[in-house]
């Protein structure tokens, strides 16, 4: 940066006239930053501000980047929360591994009341290895401060979904029996395809009645949307519940009512009872957990009376966070789901394995895998591959692989893309019910 020439005067007894400088200095990165700390700490933020803009076309990338911090920093100061945020965010887009602006970026998106981001960030710089005590017992402060203090969470999703299998069919052509007259068979259901709009939203509000405790009411819709009305499947689902937080985490207990519509119709009324609890343990761990029960009924009165029943739900999900960007989670879930005709009702267990990791330029991918075994409560007729039928127990293995791809720094207003590709395949004991199918969404996702 280049500096003009100034004439300094001063009128006494004589008149004597003192160049400040005797010629144009032109001042490197480093120097200028010296110069632009020293307006900052004097409280010339807009001088300051002007100096650091000015740096960010600077050659020497450590010039830049510790412009935008000092900018990030003013703008803190000056409760630009928004501005802050930006600027941290840009940081991380380079250098995601920053410790230091991981934790300013949750202390921004505190004081900007976005409390569910802020958790997530804390929670990464939480795991920090060798992260000093004093500062471990800051951040969790913090955490324990979001869970009294926050109003509001909101998850959203909208996304395009090209689906190779929407109807779960096997793609065999036809199914046939052997019978005394000959062979009769009949056609499968082939293959249908196509893409269509899935789109949903998880909003919570917490009403508080003293510092650990209050009430959690949460209302989320999800819907899929097809050509036509044949695949078209809408859910809406309202829970209602005291809510308990502590220094570590929080339970909820909510008792629910939900409806589905399915292919264009009223499909099921539902009325349940739904545990929840998130407990923070260690400096690198975080476990979730839950229950529920759920009565369903079916709006169709010969549906009705093969289906309906109780449904039992309940899963462990631990979290461990190896370091300020990357996180491996697991999961276990055990399932009752009842029919009044037992054959149509199944116990399943399931085990979920994923890992998240962020990248360079703002990217971030989650890898996860799923395996769920279903066994169905009893006996039915089944016909068999080789044109015999059997009465036995169904038995299917569902396998499922994930790859999704963020990017939270092409985002606007909290909206930002993500890109998923699910690849799904179940194996069972009765041929006419495999299938495989593979899944693209992008979406456009929100959280506040």
């Amino acid at each position: 940066m280049k500096f003009k020439t100034w004439i300094y005067c001063y009128i006494g007894v004589q008149l004597f006239c003192t160049p400040v400088f005797a010629e144009q200095i032109e001042l490197n990165g480093m120097q200028s930053l010296t110069i632009a700390d020293m307006l900052q700490k004097n409280g010339e933020n807009d001088k300051a501000k002007t100096t650091y803009y000015a740096l960010l076309n600077d050659p020497d990338y450590r010039v830049r980047t510790e412009s935008v911090f000092r900018l990030a920093q003013i703008a803190t100061n000056e409760q630009d929360y928004t501005s802050a945020i930006k600027y941290y965010l840009h940081i991380l887009k380079y250098y995601p591994n920053s410790v230091l602006a991981r934790l300013e970026l949750a202390r921004a998106y505190f004081m900007n009341g976005d409390y569910s981001l802020a958790e997530e960030q804390f929670l990464f710089a939480r795991a920090t290895p060798n992260l000093p005590e004093p500062i471990v017992k800051n951040i969790d402060t913090f955490l324990t401060a979001i869970r009294k203090q926050k109003n509001w969470s909101v998850e959203s999703y909208f996304s395009f979904v090209p689906d190779s299998n929407l109807n779960y069919a096997s793609g065999a052509g036809e199914e046939c029996i052997n019978s005394s007259f000959g062979v009769f068979c009949r056609p499968l259901e082939k293959q249908d395809s196509g893409i269509g709009i899935r789109f949903g939203a998880d909003a919570s509000y917490y009403l508080r009645f003293t510092k650990n405790f209050g009430l959690k009411t949460t209302l989320s819709l999800s819907g899929l949307e097809y050509s036509g009305n044949q695949y078209d499947d809408y859910s809406l689902r309202l829970a209602v519940g005291p809510r308990y937080t502590f220094t570590n985490g929080e339970i909820s207990l909510q008792p629910n009512i939900a409806w589905r519509w399915y292919q264009g119709a009223p499909y099921t009324n539902q009325y349940g009872l739904l545990l929840n609890t998130t407990w923070q343990f260690g400096r690198n761990w975080m476990l979730s957990g839950g229950v529920s029960w759920d009565k369903n009924s079916y709006i169709d009165d010969h549906i009705d009376k093969f289906l309906s029943g109780n449904s039992v739900q309940l899963y462990i999900q631990p979290r461990y966070y190896f370091d300020n960007k990357s996180f491996l989670m697991s999961g276990l879930s055990f399932g009752h789901s009842g029919a009044k005709m037992d054959a149509y009702g199944y116990n399943s267990v399931g085990f979920a394995l994923g890992y998240y990791n962020q990248w360079p330029l703002g990217f971030a991918t989650f890898l996860r895998g799923d395996v769920s075994f279903l066994h169905f409560l009893d006996e039915k007729f089944f016909i068999m591959e080789d044109y015999n039928y059997q009465e036995l127990k169904r038995s299917d293995i569902v396998y499922s692989a994930s790859v999704r791809i963020t990017n939270r720094f092409i985002e606007w207003n909290n909206f930002y893309p993500a890109l998923t590709y699910t690849y799904i395949q179940r194996t069972s004991n009765i041929w006419s019910q495999e299938f495989d199918k593979h899944r693209v969404e992008l979406e456009i996702l929100y959280r506040f």
